[in-house]
């Protein structure tokens, strides 16, 4: 990997680095909490807060990371101290020059996506980055990378503070130094003459004494001492005068009749101007000692929480657990006996689950009703009760065991789920219960009730998945579950059926292979139908069965997290039903329309006569009927022409033809036709960006763009502005239209390029329109080989869109050359006229060494193989044009009159099978597939 280039100041910027006082610094929870939600933000394995020292690139905190720190030369971080980016994003190390050859890419932890911003000192110097990476390229949404960067600034801040403090550390001390005789932190100084008298005091031995400071002054040390004491304070006294020097340890009385313990090294300071006096420097370690007594009960409650929440995770069976969890009690809690009752909520009674101790022990599954005894009457408060046990104490169902065997004392406390009894804790015990135990004894309550729960919502969950595995089986619609690679795990009956197959067979094979050229969800077309929020426009495609045809299919993919990753989850639904009643539709639509396009034209020519006044003047009333009759058989006869041409369209005799044309003349044209609706409604059109050149009709692509105008003009508020403009895009060119109107519900968007769909039912009422007008627009557009649609991340407005290939520049203009092999005159007859038709230019051939000549010296786009001819078949000859690195890109369509593609085929899933008998739409629709296939 090639090193960033070093910013200047290097030598200012690591003292910065220096003063920081960071590097080499064990983790702290500050830095690692904001490289963990630096991952989480983003979505990565790996995050690191890196600082670059002068040779390394030292990581203070790291996440999915093994490494320490790394060379400075080999660190992805070196970018921070070069150029003028705050952040930098690498969606794919393996394709930036930078990054190829860093041996974090090349090997572990196999960095294929990076992303990091600068963390700087308030005087501007790079610190470090934070950065993020993973395993698998990809990209960051605007929001995620402004999260990033601010997560960067909170470090820079982090580390600011984290200096500022260990500058006030060093303050402190020298603040100390000159102030030690006064005050000192939570030390005892003060001062006593050689009588004792206390001369000064700090804050710290006032409060351990418990008085004021200014009553303590001139009192004697001995006042604070137990009598059987002062002989030793005595002693101490001549040691200091004799010596200079004393230390040791001493019992106080302070005010409050507290018995204090000090700690003591005294040291007697003898000025030049002054009488001797005796510094006293003493610590109250009467906590401390306390704690050490305390500390062997914290340790053993320490043990009885883990061996409760051990017990608990435990997979055995309830009654194994609660014994478990009664044994801790025994062993940590000093209980003679303890046990663990659930209640049964049929019989309203507690049954004992689980007992431990020394006494007689009841037999397990024990009865006892709510209300009886110390036990039933927890359960029928729900509160815990603390009773010390005399000489009669508890009287069981076994006689007065507890007495007999020395216990002086019962706590109870109820296993409450969502404040609803489900159980009871109980514990007998010989000696007196410590506040530490009774609250050991609630938190254990607690946790066997939540263990409780989750046993059972375990259950739950199984009998759950259950169902719904059943519900699954039982569905009318495919499913498929798939993972990122496209490899089937699971399937339903319905989703067997539909290709032919059974479930144990779909599991393991490729999605692929089911759905020929769908691809994967990292590549292909199921990649790119696949939205930024997960889920996949319904997309038809064709099925493969297991005898080898195909069937059409509605495919949605959507994505869902597991424990393993993430998985996607397809459903499929037959197709052949909607197509055969789309097809019956249109056939009844072109019908009628033609049937009534005679009578109703015949019908607008006499209202135009009469308007004309061909027979005399009409009055006033006359003439407003005649008029809305007019503009009705007008408005009647546009949708009829409309349902005409969509007919045309979907059945492919629609006539489309191709030329290279400037899309800055389509957007002028169709400008101009609006115009006359855009002024009334005081609608300003604008052309934006208009770069671009296709091959298309002029005059269809002209009504594409009238259609999305019109529509945006309509619903766009007065003195608003509609923008046009047209971009390349790759091997595409995109017009866009966008307007100020009140935009498309979500839910309508896959629905408007329907026929006769509009977004609210008024609108055919309100605006006017047949509703066919964005349908009519889709047909042109896939006509072309194109795409069209509605952008999803507008704020207001809307911005349809629609996409076709661009004319390659800079090479003569001609139509796209097919070779097409076929022995039957006939089909070859048919095959030239369609090609012609639909935009290219077709080579006849007869033999596949016609037609292999014919690729190698005519610069063919694709070419159209008869699978089965006299000699040499179409996948032979497919086999040796795949073999020719100078004909890779040419694309196929092969012909069979099998209802299915070969098995020889499979070695060939780039080409498209169309199975005869097809007609001139299925034809052109492969060879437009066969073609984007193709391009190198």
């Amino acid at each position: 990997m090639r090193p960033g280039h070093l910013a200047g100041e290097e030598a200012a910027r690591l003292r910065a680095l220096r003063e920081t006082a960071l590097l080499d610094t064990p983790p702290e929870p500050e830095f690692d909490d904001l490289a963990r939600l630096a991952a989480q933000l983003t979505g990565t394995s790996m995050a690191l807060i890196t600082l670059i020292d002068s040779e390394r690139s030292w990581f203070k905190a790291r996440i999915g990371f093994s490494a320490t720190e790394a060379p400075r030369d080999e660190s992805f971080c070196g970018w921070a101290l070069s150029g003028e980016a705050a952040f930098l994003e690498i969606q794919d190390t393996r394709a930036d020059g930078r990054f190829a050859e860093s041996p974090m890419v090349l090997g572990p932890p196999h960095v294929r996506f990076y992303a990091g911003a600068r963390i700087t000192s308030p005087a501007g110097f790079v610190l470090g980055a934070l950065c993020v990476l993973d395993g698998a390229p990809r990209s960051l949404t605007p929001e995620v990378r402004d999260g990033l960067i601010v997560l960067a600034r909170q470090v820079s801040r982090e580390i600011e503070l984290r200096r500022r403090l260990v500058e006030l550390e060093k303050r402190k001390e020298q603040l100390a130094a000159y102030e030690s005789i006064v005050e000192t932190g939570q030390g005892l100084i003060f001062t006593h003459d050689l009588e004792g008298r206390v001369l000064t005091l700090n804050a710290a031995t006032a409060d351990s004494l418990g008085i004021p400071r200014q009553h303590a002054v001139g009192r004697s040390i001995f006042e604070f001492l137990d009598a059987d004491r002062r002989p030793a304070a005595q002693a101490y006294l001549e040691q200091v005068r004799t010596t200079s020097f004393a230390q040791g340890q001493v019992r106080v009385r302070a005010q409050r009749g507290e018995e204090r313990t000090w700690v003591y090294r005294n040291t007697l300071y003898e000025p030049n101007d002054g009488p001797p006096v005796v510094i006293v420097h003493a610590h109250d370690i009467t906590e401390r000692k306390r704690a050490e007594s305390s500390l062997a009960e914290r340790v053993r409650l320490a043990q009885f929480t883990a061996d409760v929440a051990t017990s608990l995770s435990s997979k055995e069976p309830i009654e194994a657990i609660a014994t478990m969890c009664a044994e801790a009690v025994v062993a940590y809690l000093w209980g003679s006996f303890a046990t663990v009752w659930l209640l049964d909520g049929e019989t309203h009674e507690l049954v004992l689950v689980g007992s431990a101790g020394q006494s007689r022990v009841p037999e397990p599954r024990s009865r006892i009703r709510v209300g009886q005894f110390f036990t039933g009457r927890v359960a029928e408060s729900g509160r815990s009760l603390v009773v010390p046990l005399g000489e009669e104490g508890e009287r069981p169902v076994d006689g007065s065991w507890a007495s007999a065997a020395g216990m002086t004392a019962f706590a109870g406390f109820p296993l409450l789920l969502s404040g609803r009894v489900v159980g009871v804790l109980g514990m007998y015990s010989g000696r007196p219960l410590s506040v530490a135990t009774l609250d050991a004894l609630a938190q254990a309550a607690q946790h066997i009730a939540l263990g409780l729960d989750r046993r059972r919502s375990l259950e739950s969950l199984a009998e759950n998945e259950a169902r719904t595995r059943a519900l699954i089986d039982r569905m009318r619609v495919g499913l498929v579950v798939f993972d990122v690679e496209g490899i089937v795990e699971s399937a339903n009956p319905a989703a067997a059926l539909l290709f032919g197959s059974t479930v144990d067979a779909l599991r393991g094979r490729p999605l692929e292979h089911y759905l020929p050229g769908v691809g994967t969800p990292q590549r292909g077309l199921l990649a790119e139908q696949l939205h930024g929020d997960g889920h996949s426009r319904a997309l038809e495609w064709k099925g493969r069965r297991g005898n080898g045809t195909f069937g059409p299919l509605d495919v949605s993919a959507h994505p869902f997290p597991t424990v393993h990753g993430l998985r996607y989850a397809a459903i499929l639904q037959d197709a052949s039903r909607r197509h055969e009643l789309d097809r019956l539709k249109r056939e009844f639509v072109a019908a009628v329309s033609h049937e009534l396009r005679t009578p109703l034209t015949s019908v607008r020519g006499a209202l135009r006569l009469l308007l004309a006044g061909a027979v005399g003047p009409l009055s006033a009333d006359g003439m407003d009927l005649v008029t809305r009759a007019e503009r009705n058989t007008r408005r009647l006869l546009d949708l009829i022409n409309d349902l005409l041409d969509l007919e045309r369209l979907q059945s492919g005799t629609f006539d489309v033809s191709r030329r290279e044309l400037p899309l800055t003349a389509v957007l002028e044209r169709s400008l101009d036709v609006v115009r006359g609706i855009a002024e009334p409604q005081e609608v300003t059109i604008r052309i934006g960006e208009a770069s671009g050149r296709v091959l298309g009709d002029e005059d269809r692509l002209v009504q594409v763009v009238v259609n999305l105008l019109s529509n945006a003009v309509k619903f766009s508020p007065r003195g608003s502005e509609v923008i046009v403009s047209a971009t390349e895009e790759g091997a595409e060119v995109e017009v866009r239209v966008v307007d100020q109107g009140r935009g498309v519900p979500t839910e309508a968007r896959d629905l408007i390029f329907e026929r006769f769909r509009q977004v609210e039912s008024s609108d055919a009422r309100r605006q006017g329109g047949t509703g066919l007008g964005l349908a009519i627009s889709k047909a042109i557009v896939d006509a072309h080989g194109g795409r069209i649609g509605i952008a999803d991340d507008t704020s207001s407005g809307s911005t349809f869109w629609f996409r076709i290939p661009r004319a390659i520049t800079g090479t003569k203009l001609r139509r796209p050359r097919v070779v097409v092999l076929d022995d039957e005159p006939e089909l070859r007859h048919f095959l030239e006229k369609a090609l012609r038709k639909g935009g290219y230019e077709p080579v006849l051939c007869e033999t596949s060494g016609e037609a292999l000549e014919a690729m190698k010296r005519d610069d063919v786009s694709a070419a159209v193989l008869d699978v089965v001819l006299p000699g040499e078949s179409g996948l032979a000859l497919l086999s040796r044009v795949r073999m020719d690195p100078q004909l890779a890109r040419v694309g196929v369509v092969l012909m069979s009159g099998l209802a299915g593609p070969p098995d020889e085929a499979d070695a060939f899933p780039d080409a498209t099978f169309l199975p005869k008998p097809f007609d001139v739409h299925q034809l052109l629709g492969a060879l437009q597939e066969a073609v984007q296939r193709g391009r190198p």
